[in-house]
This record gives C-alpha cells, sequence and structure tokens, in this order.
C-alpha cells in the first residue's frame, strides 16, 4: 500500500511537469522607447516573483521590477538593440518570446567613443550579436569565411 501511495506521488508530480503553463507573449507596452523606459509585458505562464523571470531586449538582459502571473514589468537596460523580447520562466525552464521587436530608440545625443579596429582573418563574413558568457550583455562574434 506504501507503494501504491509513493507511485500515485510521482505520477502526478511528473503530471504537473509535464502540463506546466508554457509562457506566452500577448503584448508590451509601450512598444518603443529609450533606455531605461519602463515596459509592461502582458501574456500567461509568467511567475509572480519578479527573480524567477529572465527578460532580454535581444541579447540585454532587462531589470524585472514587478510580476504576476500574467504581467511583467522591466526597464530597458543599457545595449538593448531592436531585436524580439524573451521571457523565461525559471521556474518551469520554458521560454516566450514577443512576436514583434521592441523598438529602442534614442533619448537625447549621442557621444561615441573612439573607433577601435579588431583583427581578423582575410574574409570575415558572418557577424551576429548575442550574450556568449551569460553577463547579461551582447557580445560580438565574427566567422571567418575559411572555416565554412
Amino acid at each position: 500500500m506504501k507503494h501504491f501511495f509513493l507511485v500515485l506521488f510521482i505520477f502526478f508530480l511528473q503530471y504537473s511537469i509535464i502540463i506546466a503553463q508554457v509562457p506566452t507573449i500577448t503584448n508590451f507596452l509601450p512598444q518603443s522607447g529609450p533606455i531605461a523606459t519602463s515596459v509592461t509585458i502582458t501574456g500567461i505562464g509568467f511567475d509572480a516573483t519578479p527573480v524567477n523571470n529572465v527578460v532580454f531586449f535581444g541579447a540585454t538582459q532587462a531589470a524585472v521590477t514587478a510580476a504576476t502571473t500574467t504581467s511583467l514589468t522591466v526597464n530597458v537596460s543599457l545595449g538593448a538593440t531592436y531585436q524580439y523580447i524573451s521571457v523565461t520562466n525559471l521556474i518551469t525552464g520554458l521560454t516566450a518570446y514577443s512576436s514583434k521587436p521592441f523598438n529602442v530608440t534614442l533619448s537625447g545625443s549621442m557621444i561615441f567613443l573612439p573607433k577601435v579596429d579588431f583583427v581578423t582573418e582575410l574574409y570575415p563574413c558572418l557577424v551576429s550579436i548575442g550574450d556568449l558568457d551569460g553577463d547579461g550583455k551582447p557580445d560580438l562574434s565574427v566567422v571567418d569565411s575559411s572555416f565554412i
């Protein structure tokens, strides 16, 4: 009888993991704005604890300031690019993507630092931006045609 209850418990535990609600982003407002803009993301499957949700604007992680199971409030971080928003619920391990990108706009003036030249092989052909080291900031990668 003890084994029956143990098997039943394991079955319900597995079943609850299988039917975990997949996060879905239905909308976000505003749909554009400068760095530090507060954005409200609506949908389903979010966690009600802010730290249990990871939000990225492209390759840059955003700070989650408030959360419910159907709404997240985040601040657009420095380094955000014109990309789709992703939300990962750390409890379920599931990720949702917005159907359209967030448009990062300029607020004020822009100051450029001096240019930096990077050495590549003869024929660099693929360039990509993403968070390669998990620090929440975008990294640049370049592939040379000799590797293709």
